[in-house]
């Protein structure tokens, strides 16, 4: 029988780049067009597969693709041009590596050439200390081939973000393409880890606490099943906030600088450590000198932690579900005589006046039987909100931790909606990180994105206030803010914005706001003296 040869089949780079993402199950892109990626955008509007998200700003396309990747469990696209279409992502992928958050970053790249050539800039140079890997493929590259493992490679391991650099003549040049036999080259190796060791060291501890980090974002259920089962007390960062169940009575909050004082106080008698997913940033170990006085450390994370004050005596490299998995296999025991006094996450009581704190107490209380996702952008509110809100389900809360993103929390707030399209969608943002990307008021809009934003509009940027305020004598030196009409901005982007001044105008606007499917705006007049 005569071997029939198969004829030739030619794709554009643009369609390599197309067809690799869809084969690699992304269905959402984030981005802001130019010049050099227009080949692309021409191949994406020949299809339906894949919904692209025109946010406003790029540093936005980057926050939107990080809210979409840590609720939908996926690998956030973004999509942006060459010169400053590609510098204006460096603070959204800084942000992104910081917090473990898996991304593919396509930047168009201006083409090789002689002489000065039109957006041509290092860019490569300025990321490549804050992406886990660049990929620049070249005309004799296997485009298709780059882009699926660049997917792939962001959610591998230690999560983050992945740049694919890519000059516009690859991009509209023909390549002879071939159908690709899939291998699976990250099958799952169990590590080599003496977890009954671990186990006998947990139950011979007199006070052994458990520390949750970012690193458990996919280990809600496992590791809150653990908790009831064990009875062990815990305590979360920043990052672990929502990580574990509210409902679990041995959870104690948030420990670190801006933590409760429960928490930092069950750390500091603590004779064993089991870190999960722990960054062991300056906020959480709050002070020089040895983390929590010395206290041994059992560190589990995908990988090893190289600092000095933190007192590792194992070194466990795994999966945080894994690990959780293998600890109750090993047989840790339940705590039958540690007393929880079912703890109460939300630290605030007898508040009625409008400090952000009682603000956010009335929006949790109210919206509990919601389960909204909370996304918050930085300062006081970042943390008032994180000790204020009760989650009960996994990926509730999303916040920028590791660089501290003033911005990040209404483009996250859009991303998370293409994620969740179903869920209530709730913005905690400050006056001056809400200007910080208060464009994104259009993406809103446009994508009729139910979100409901809510402002602590108290005149300063809080943080620094009270930090002049506590190691510089009061010395306040612009920290004060002159803001605009919140409500008129909202208005001027078709959205509807309200004003409140008192916790019973608020408590009055509840009701209309969630019966409502429409975005809105909420600009709430704060005390501009509390502290966290």
């Amino acid at each position: 029988m005569l071997a029939i040869n198969q004829p030739k089949i030619y794709k554009t780079g643009a369609a390599l780049v197309v067809k690799a993402l869809k084969d690699s199950s992304v269905t959402n892109i984030f981005g802001y067009p130019g010049a050099s990626v227009l080949a692309l955008y021409n191949e994406l509007a020949d299809g339906r597969e894949i919904v692209h998200c025109l946010c406003r700003h790029e540093q936005a396309c980057v926050h939107a693709a990080e809210g979409y990747a840590i609720t939908s469990g996926k690998s956030g696209i973004v999509l942006v041009t060459s010169g400053p279409g590609a510098t204006n992502t460096v603070t959204g992928i800084a942000n992104a590596y910081a917090d473990s958050t898996p991304l593919v970053i396509i930047a168009g790249a201006a083409n090789n050439s002689n002489g000065k050539v039109f957006q041509s800039v290092d860019f490569m140079s300025m990321v490549q200390p804050i992406v886990k890997k660049v990929y620049t493929p070249e005309l004799s590259d296997n485009i298709y081939g780059i882009i699926k493992e660049a997917v792939s490679f962001s959610t591998e391991g230690k999560k983050g973000p992945v740049l694919v650099y890519l000059q516009r003549s690859v991009l509209e040049r023909q390549f002879e393409f071939q159908e690709q036999n899939e291998s699976n080259l990250s099958a799952e190796i169990s590590p080599d880890i003496d977890f009954m060791e671990l186990a006998s060291m947990i139950n011979t501890a007199l006070n052994p606490v458990f520390i949750i980090g970012g690193g458990c974002r996919d280990a809600f259920y496992e590791l809150s099943d653990f908790l009831v089962k064990t009875n062990l007390p815990a305590v979360t960062t920043l990052m672990g906030v929502g990580n574990v169940s509210a409902q679990v009575s041995s959870n104690y909050g948030m420990i670190g600088v801006n933590g409760s004082e429960s928490a930092n106080s069950l750390l500091s008698n603590s004779d064993l450590i089991v870190a999960l997913g722990v960054a062991f940033s300056d906020r959480t170990i709050c002070k020089s000198g040895m983390f929590a006085g010395g206290t041994p450390v059992i560190n589990i994370n995908t990988l090893p932690y190289t600092f000095d004050n933190v007192n590792i005596v194992k070194e466990v490299n795994c999966d945080c579900v894994f690990a959780i998995k293998k600890l109750t296999e090993a047989g840790v025991k339940e705590r039958k005589n540690f007393a929880s006094d079912n703890v109460s996450l939300n630290t605030f009581s007898n508040l009625s006046g409008m400090e952000t704190s009682a603000v956010l107490k009335l929006i949790n209380n109210y919206t509990k039987t919601l389960n909204p996702i909370i996304i918050t952008d930085v300062g006081q509110h970042q943390m008032l909100a994180a000790k204020s809100f009760e989650f009960v389900t996994p990926k509730r809360f999303l916040t920028s931790g590791g660089m501290g993103t003033m911005g990040f929390g209404l483009p996250a707030s859009c991303g998370v909606h293409f994620a969740m399209p179903d869920d209530y969608i709730i913005n905690i943002t400050g006056d001056g990180s809400f200007q910080m990307n208060i464009q994104e008021l259009a993406t809103v809009k446009e994508y009729k994105i139910p979100v409901k934003i809510f402002v602590m509009n108290n005149g300063y940027l809080g943080m620094i206030r009270q930090m002049q305020e506590k190691f510089f004598n009061g010395k306040y030196y612009q920290s004060k803010m002159c803001n605009p009409d919140f409500m008129k901005i909202a208005e001027g982007y078709g959205i509807k914005g309200y004003r409140v001044t008192n916790i019973s105008e608020l408590n009055s606007l509840m009701p209309e706001l969630f019966a409502s499917s429409e975005p809105a705006v909420v600009d709430c007049i704060t005390n501009g003296y509390e502290n966290v």
